[in-house]
């Protein structure tokens, strides 16, 4: 009687974990589909929130025209070269593009691996596992030599991680390198300034702050004290509000 109620708690378990798979797998493919579908619709309908810099950066910043097609946007986004995003953006937003990328190049890497390689050899491991277990490492017979296939698979996860980081990092530093030595940048204001913030009262005039960072190499130029301006705030927020309706 015993081993029978336990036979039965274990298909119960199995099934309800079948079951709870099944679920999470359907729910998730449905919000997916359905955000994708409003995306898909919305974005030629909105240019403001899905098309920005279309509308409100300079000329030579507009992103490549993509047509209003129901999903015109994926083969031109998918196409779109790195030199071209970068002259477009700034860097920081392309390393997160590149974040992105790279996290979607392991991710496919690893999907493949272990639905290729992995999974059939734990279905056929020997083990005795029901349900999703069967799916799972636990079911491969302890001291089989398919064991060394899941260090090998995580051998070439590790490396693939490192590399990819490794050559991001590079390019980041090139990167960098390049447009801080660029000489349009070298001649803007944006290089050679900096921003101090929290200054005590006291030392909130030019003379002050000149002599204080005359330490720096090149001295300073010239000190700007911005002044509180609510109303020219608010004037501001009233024209971007004006722009993005």
């Amino acid at each position: 009687m015993a081993d029978g109620q336990d036979e039965i708690s274990e298909v119960s378990a199995t099934n309800n974990s079948i079951e709870t798979f099944t679920s999470a797998l359907v729910f998730n493919l449905v919000v997916g589909i359905v955000i994708f579908l409003v995306f898909c619709v919305l974005r030629p309908l909105n240019h403001v929130v899905y098309a920005p810099r279309a509308n409100l950066a300079q000329a030579d910043k507009h992103p490549p025209e993509i047509g209003n097609g129901f999903i015109s946007w994926v083969w031109p986004t998918l196409r779109i070269p790195d030199a071209q995003v970068l002259e477009r953006t700034t860097l920081d937003s392309f390393m997160l593009l590149r974040f992105f990328q790279s996290c979607l190049k392991l991710f496919g890497l690893f999907t493949l691996l272990g639905i290729g390689i992995l999974l059939p050899i734990n279905v056929h491991g020997g083990g005795s596992e029901t349900g999703l277990q069967a799916l799972a490492i636990s079911n491969v017979s302890e001291g089989s030599n398919l064991l060394w296939a899941h260090l090998v698979v995580t051998v070439v996860f590790l490396a693939a991680v490192l590399f990819t980081l490794l050559r991001d990092i590079q390019l980041y530093i090139r990167l960098r390198h390049n447009y801080l030595t660029n000489p349009i940048h070298q001649a803007s204001a944006q290089s050679h300034a900096l921003l101090v913030t929290d200054i005590p009262r006291h030392l909130q005039s030019k003379d002050h702050l000149a002599r204080l960072f005359s330490v720096f190499p090149g001295g300073v130029r010239q000190v700007y004290l911005p002044r509180g301006v609510p109303k020219l705030e608010e004037l501001v927020m009233e024209r971007d509000s004006t722009a993005l309706a």
